[in-house]
């Protein structure tokens, strides 16, 4: 099990990013692990709708978010492991 924090646009994580919130994904994907993909390393863009209790604080993945480009009309979270690599 890993640590993560997920980053959605709304409690449900079922909103995608719009391109400037993006913009900010890659920033933040850069200064994490050195890529700006979303699809390698430590965080990640999540294109399917995941299950987030934000009232426990626990996100119930229905499969582990494998990454995918930051594209508006894929990404719906980011996905950060920041206690190691996936």
């Amino acid at each position: 099990m890993n640590s993560i924090m997920v980053i959605c646009r709304d409690s449900g994580c079922n909103s995608f990013f719009t391109n400037d919130e993006l913009h900010y994904r890659e920033a933040l994907d850069t200064a994490t692990d050195g890529y700006a993909d979303g699809e390698k390393a430590l965080l990640l863009g999540g294109g399917k709708s995941q299950t987030v209790d934000s009232t426990r604080w626990i996100a119930n993945f229905n499969n582990p978010p494998c990454g995918v480009a930051w594209d508006a009309a894929n990404v719906r979270s980011a996905v950060y492991y920041f206690d190691r690599r996936r």
